[in-house]
């Protein structure tokens, strides 16, 4: 049974039957118009739901409530999006730089099949199989700077092909090169000698590459963000870059560091180019210190869906006294 149209008096008429409050009912039905009931209420009610009657609202619960939640979400993802595009940007520079300095700048000699390793087979071929032919899209698309490049110079170099992959096709490119280009690629993203570039550390690496595109691609399609687990990227337990977030192998199996926030910003840490990382770090911990300071009684409920250890929003609220 489809649901019909409702105009936003008979929304808030609804909320009101289920137990809903409002301080201003004019300013919270120019928000529903202009965001939406589904995106609102139905992406946050759940903490304001009767967990034996998932139609009423718990007694007090306002508008107000859900919307501050939806807000603080909105700029959660806001900021995750823009440290995954640098952290995106920084990626594409040091791939392109290391495979031009290593197979040369022209495509005839790059993007040789021997370079790389096969990947995963397929039916019709195998995973670099199907990369090189989407490259090959690319170098030929009809957009700038791709028409420019085979115009005016009768090549693609790689720093102009990366501009067209998209995150996973230059995490997919990563995964399959072999062995001392990939330990290249990884010192230069952590700033490290190659020879300390251990199996253990590419496994992480490439762990996160894929925890990054999870949250990338959560942020770009809207999705709810502050409670996020990846279903399918995560990252196995490392127990030298656990320790920096204090996380133990009996913390990781209880979710800990495994695909969630504490998961992104320990990737994010190993990065040579701390920027993003800091940023993206003091602004979480403002957004959870304003939201905190609003919904004083929000932290176990903060602690328990953001996956955070006590000690971490302790420490934030030692900040505001």
């Amino acid at each position: 049974m489809t649901k019909p149209f409702r105009s936003v008096t008979d929304q808030v008429v609804i909320l009101e039957a289920r137990g809903l409050s409002f301080k201003d009912k004019a300013q919270a039905m120019k928000i529903l118009e202009r965001y939406g009931y589904y995106e609102i209420i139905n992406g946050y009610k759940d903490p304001f739901l009767e967990s034996s009657n998932p139609e009423k609202y718990i007694y007090e619960a306002c508008f107000e409530d859900i919307y501050a939640l939806y807000s603080f979400d909105a700029a959660l993802r806001d900021y995750t999006l823009v440290t995954m595009l640098n952290i995106e940007r920084n990626l594409r520079a040091i791939v392109s730089y290391t495979i031009a300095e290593t197979f040369g700048h022209l495509e005839s000699d790059y993007l040789k099949r021997s370079n790389y390793k096969d990947g995963k087979k397929y039916k019709d071929g195998y995973k670099l199989d199907q990369l090189l032919l989407k490259f090959k899209k690319i170098i030929h698309d009809d957009t700038q700077p791709f028409k420019h490049y085979k115009q005016a110079h009768g090549n693609c170099p790689p720093w102009i092909l990366v501009k067209g992959m998209t995150f996973g096709n230059l995490i997919n490119f990563i995964k399959l090169q072999k062995s001392e280009i990939k330990s290249r690629i990884i010192a230069r993203c952590y700033g490290a000698e190659e020879s300390s570039i251990t199996e253990e550390l590419k496994t992480f690496f490439m762990e996160s590459m894929y925890l990054f595109l999870a949250y990338r691609n959560r942020c770009a399609h809207s999705g709810r963000i502050y409670n996020y687990k990846s279903s399918k990227a995560k990252v196995s337990f490392c127990a030298p870059i656990h320790a920096k977030r204090k996380i133990n192998e009996a913390k990781y199996r209880q979710g800990f560091g495994k695909n969630d926030w504490n998961a992104l910003q320990l990737a994010l840490s190993l990065f040579d180019d701390k920027t993003p990382a800091k940023l993206f770090d003091q602004n979480m911990k403002d957004l959870l210190l304003k939201y905190s300071h609003i919904f004083p009684d929000s932290n176990d409920f903060l602690t328990q869906e953001m996956k955070l250890l006590p000690e971490q929003i302790q420490a934030i609220l030692k900040d505001w006294q």
